[in-house]
């Protein structure tokens, strides 16, 4: 409680003791609970916006959705045209050659058929022997020579010396000693070229050298004695005993192909 002053006076403002308030006056002091102050901090955030590229920047537009299935259609329509030309100029030149040419044609390009994939199957041997590092027939220089020597022989044996008597006065017992004669000669060339090597890698070039000799007979043996064989069934039951199994191995590869790839 707040005393009066010396003058006998009393202050007119009240006074605050603990939880009561108290008048000048004398007046009993109130019960009445100061309420409490709460005080309350008001926080300001303050968003910065920044502008974002893209309200400035237009956004990329993104790649055309390619579905694997039309790669792949594509790819293989590719394949397609470019199979098609090719096999279409070759049965259309097959089909002229044989109208205008007739069997003589045919042997023709049986013989130069025969000619490619034997030239085609020993450069593979060849081929793989340079890119490995083997020797070099230093000894054996008319290995290329003796190669054709061995076609010619084959050629001989298998369908030349029929030919050669049909249409000549030779008769068969000397196209069949002709034969004989290449066939000794090429084993006696191939032997006295071996004895005749001298060099400390010998055995390194009678390896390489025999390695050639089997790649090549066995062409001789699988390509072109089997495909003489077209030869001598044209020659004695005509071209469509040859014609007909070609063109249902074509028909076959054809169906195969669009139903196994397309």
């Amino acid at each position: 409680q707040q005393q009066p002053s010396d003058g006998g006076s009393s202050s007119s403002t009240p006074t605050y003791h603990g939880n009561y308030v108290s008048s000048s006056a004398g007046e009993e002091p109130k019960g009445t609970v100061m309420p409490a102050v709460v005080q309350t901090t008001s926080t300001t955030t303050t968003t910065t916006t920044t502008p974002s590229a893209s309200a400035t920047t237009p956004a990329p537009t993104p790649p055309a959705v390619v579905l694997s299935s039309a790669t792949s259609t594509n790819s293989k329509l590719a394949n397609l045209q470019e199979r098609t030309g090719p096999a279409v100029v070759m049965l259309g030149a097959t089909y002229l050659l044989l109208k205008y040419t007739g069997s003589k044609g045919f042997l023709g390009l049986v013989f130069l058929i025969q000619l490619k994939m034997y030239q085609e199957s020993t450069s593979v041997v060849e081929d793989y022997k340079s890119k490995s590092g083997a020797l070099e027939d230093d000894g054996i220089g008319s290995y290329e020579l003796q190669k054709w020597w061995w076609f010619a022989t084959a050629m001989m044996a298998t369908t030349g010396r029929k030919m050669i008597s049909d249409n000549t006065s030779w008769s068969m017992d000397q196209m069949n000693l002709i034969t004989f004669g290449m066939s000794s000669i090429s084993l006696l060339w191939a032997v006295i070229q071996l004895a005749m090597i001298d060099s400390p890698s010998a055995e390194a070039i009678y390896r390489s050298y025999l390695g050639k000799v089997a790649s090549c007979h066995f062409s001789l043996l699988f390509l072109v004695g089997q495909s003489s064989f077209w030869i001598k069934t044209a020659s004695e039951y005509g071209l469509a005993w040859i014609l007909f199994p070609a063109l249902l191995v074509i028909v076959n590869d054809t169906m195969a192909y669009v139903f196994g790839v397309l």
